[in-house]
């Protein structure tokens, strides 16, 4: 989901990343690297919830931009909810949640296991951790079931991670 999108619902699908079509790559993702954000645009008003995103090589749900990316001009992120999700079986982190620099977002009832199944080098970010904020706050992470990762990535495979970057 890229370009300018906001204000958007995705409720009740189920993203099998095993599928022919989807093999690589990550479950579900609320980004765009090739949108340019205007003065004050946000990427705000997400509803993920209730879907099941399993089987995919990448994070099962990615969502946001890297503020320290060459300068990034992405839009940075707001006032979202990544809820009631189940998401398994993950070659990387099951829920990453990047950039929320204002607002009140939150991520809940999620129901998350078996992150970092994909043998990965921590270079390329992938951690196995179960819910990951990254250059991140005003996020609140409640009533989350999130399994004790057993990553095969070389990541730390921590349960709830915040990393920040200087």
């Amino acid at each position: 989901i890229g370009g300018n999108s906001k204000n958007v619902t995705v409720k009740g699908l189920e993203i099998d990343g095993s599928g022919p079509s989807c093999q690589v790559r990550i479950g579900m993702s609320v980004n765009d690297h090739g949108y340019k954000a205007r003065a004050g645009e946000w990427r705000e008003g997400f509803r993920l919830i209730n879907n099941y995103v399993h089987g995919s090589e990448g994070e099962g749900i990615y969502f946001g931009p890297n503020q320290t990316q060459n300068g990034t001009t992405d839009m940075l992120v707001r006032d979202n909810e990544i809820g009631n999700n189940v998401v398994s079986d993950t070659g990387c982190d099951g829920i990453t949640y990047k950039s929320a620099v204002a607002g009140s977002s939150s991520i809940h009832h999620n129901h998350i296991t078996n992150t970092g199944q994909s043998p990965r080098d921590i270079t390329d970010g992938c951690s196995g951790t179960g819910i990951e904020l990254f250059e991140s706050g005003y996020t609140d992470i409640h009533s989350n079931y999130v399994e004790a990762p057993t990553p095969v990535s070389d990541g730390p495979g921590h349960c709830i991670a915040q990393a920040i970057t200087h």
